[in-house]
């Protein structure tokens, strides 16, 4: 059943703070929605949007590999950012249909940069779903 951005965006910001304060259950998956025109018309399939709180959690960490940490709230109104970004581009690398999407989420001055992957098979998940992740 879709929800409306609105909700997901409302549920995303209650999660969210469900994790800073450490109650979010282990494994969480985040559901930010379907892709809004925007993205359907930069190539993004119209599939549920999903991103890990594992996944967030490393890259927020101060001992991540990029060394780029942040605040988990830094990422508040993540699922209405990725609907009305800057910039959409196609990822560099080859055979890669991930899009990153340029939004007015700011860390430090820096914008924050969102990489989106399709998946519509079982290879790089458990079960077969058809799913655009937050990467």
């Amino acid at each position: 059943m879709r929800i409306s951005l609105e909700k997901a965006n409302s549920d995303f910001n209650n999660e969210l703070q469900q994790q800073v304060d450490g109650s979010l259950p282990k494994g969480h998956i985040y559901r930010l929605g379907y892709p809004g025109e925007i993205l359907r018309e930069a190539g993004l399939l119209d599939l549920p949007i999903e991103l890990s709180a594992e996944r967030i959690a490393v890259k927020a960490s101060q001992n991540y590999r990029r060394k780029h940490p942040f605040d988990l709230l830094d990422i508040k109104d993540l699922p209405n950012a990725i609907n009305d970004p800057i910039a959409i581009f196609n990822s560099t690398k080859p055979n890669d249909n991930s899009k990153m999407i340029l939004t007015e989420l700011k860390h430090d001055g820096n914008n924050f940069i969102v990489a989106i992957k399709t998946y519509t098979d079982k290879h790089n998940r458990k079960v077969e779903v058809n799913v655009n992740t937050i990467r």
